[in-house]
């Protein structure tokens, strides 16, 4: 029941170690050869900060380049998501490199978010990437304390004055665990539901997840529940 599955080769949760590109091509490689193979209209991501790495995938028939430092870890990443006009995903962070997790500050923090998207979609434009291909990813648990993602789920709506599909992850995240006392991410799939399912009613486009099967009879009943409306 998935639409879009996302592939990547290096962990940006917090305390990630930087990896080479070439580690990073090595570890999506196979995947992406069986895909092709087995899947072959399967729309797939690739959730990489590197243009060497998004070259790679683009060019073996990946679709959308989901870039956790929105095109700015990279100079070239542009260049690469202009070159093969694929669909490019712009996530809020606080940094490009390991700083990505550092904390966001003040009580206007929505609408830092909301500029800092804003800013990207800029970038992306003037450099040759028309806006109908750019997605907007309020990058859920980086750099955000528990309340603060919430206040973000709960005010998605804002995000989408900024006219380019919201795509949000939240599956099994750890502040799902601290609300729900789960330690092992395995076990926060009903609260990961939820909130995808809070999401969908918001309006949002894309949701990531882990949970396919439960997570899609939850968004069937939502909008079943909206039909009856």
């Amino acid at each position: 029941g998935i639409d879009i599955i996302d592939i990547g080769g290096e962990s940006t949760k917090p305390g990630f170690e930087t990896i080479s590109p070439d580690l990073e091509i090595n570890r999506i490689a196979e995947v992406l050869k069986v895909l092709r193979k087995d899947h072959p209209n399967l729309v797939v991501s690739v959730d990489t900060r590197k243009s060497q790495v998004a070259e790679y995938a683009l060019s073996r028939g990946v679709k959308i380049f989901n870039d956790v430092s929105s095109l700015n870890y990279d100079r070239d990443s542009f260049k690469v998501a202009k070159k093969f006009g694929s669909y490019v995903c712009l996530m809020h962070n606080s940094g490009a490199g390991k700083d990505l997790h550092q904390k966001i500050l003040g009580k206007d923090f929505l609408l830092d978010i909301f500029d800092h998207l804003r800013e990207r979609i800029q970038f992306a434009e003037l450099n040759g990437i028309s806006r109908s291909k750019i997605a907007i990813d309020p990058g859920i648990g980086f750099g955000k304390t528990v309340d603060q993602n919430i206040t973000i789920i709960a005010n998605i709506s804002l995000f989408h004055t900024l006219g380019c599909p919201i795509v949000v992850g939240v599956s099994r995240k750890g502040f799902v665990g601290k609300i729900t006392g789960e330690d092992q991410p395995a076990n926060r799939m009903l609260g990961s539901v939820l909130l995808a399912t809070e999401l969908i009613k918001q309006g949002v486009q894309v949701v990531r997840v882990h949970d396919i099967k439960e997570t899609n009879q939850a968004i069937n009943m939502c909008y079943k529940m909206n039909l009856a409306d």
